[in-house]
């Protein structure tokens, strides 16, 4: 278990138990906020690792291979496989696309990383702060029971818890508006990468396959890539253009001869 979350734990324990003995409403309410701040801050930055990348600080890489194997399958359709015209056109501005997509992603990753690595050292500092708080409730509650020997000290007693109640109050209130907003930073920085990584899924999906035959026909169209005005020529050992009428019109002729 992380050392902070057993510290924030000691202290919630500590200060609820410290809260019976100090007897007054503000105890009780200060014992439950340091309870809500109870966190694992090494957890957390753990967590950052994960979301940032390789050059950031992070252990992601997946980023940076794909785009690596995504140049290398562009080279290889344009050079190995010739690949051009309007369909390496298409994904010509498909792949600049994602790429960018890439680059938003990554940096929006790493972002979100540093919201969390920030989290966690706001997490650390409250840590600290409520042992402190903790310590010194518990440090009242000690003096509220030794000065019930006498009805004098034990009324100095609720004045002097009244007036740390006031000035602990402040201070946990302060924190308790600071969590929210850091809570809220990294809601909003969560969402974020959330969105931006199926928006970089999204890309490909839209790049139109080339027309097979089974989708032009469904299309209505003809079917582009059969053996259609094509017939097999035994002199010359392979398919050859149907000598049709039009398409002896076509290449000049008059016309088949009856």
């Amino acid at each position: 278990m992380s050392i902070y979350k057993e510290m924030s734990m000691a202290a919630a324990a500590t200060a609820l138990g410290s809260a019976f003995f100090i007897a007054q409403p503000w105890a009780f309410y200060v014992a439950s906020a340091i309870g809500t701040l109870v966190s694992d801050p090494e957890g957390m930055e753990n967590a950052a690792k994960n979301w940032r990348t390789s050059d950031h600080r992070g252990e992601v890489e997946e980023l940076d291979k794909l785009d690596a194997e995504l140049a290398n399958l562009k080279t290889q359709l344009q050079d190995d496989g010739t690949w051009e015209g309007e369909a390496f056109k298409s994904f010509e501005t498909v792949h600049a696309s994602y790429k960018d997509s890439l680059k938003q992603l990554k940096e929006v990753r790493n972002a979100t990383g540093d919201g969390v690595d920030s989290t966690a050292g706001f997490y650390k500092v409250c840590t600290y702060v409520c042992c402190t708080i903790a310590a010194a409730m518990a440090g009242l509650a000690i003096y509220k029971v030794v000065s019930k020997a006498s009805p004098l000290t034990a009324a100095f007693s609720e004045g002097v818890a009244a007036a740390f109640g006031k000035i602990t109050l402040t201070a946990i209130k302060k924190v308790l508006g600071k969590q929210i907003m850091v809570a809220g930073g990294l809601t909003f920085a969560l969402y974020s990468a959330i969105q931006a990584s199926e928006m970089a899924g999204k890309v490909f999906p839209t790049l139109k396959a080339l027309p097979t035959e089974m989708s032009t026909m469904q299309n209505g169209g003809k079917t582009p890539f059969t053996q259609d005005g094509l017939e097999y020529n035994e002199d010359a050992g392979s398919l050859m253009p149907k000598m049709d009428e039009a398409t002896a019109k076509k290449y000049g002729g008059s016309g088949l001869s009856a």
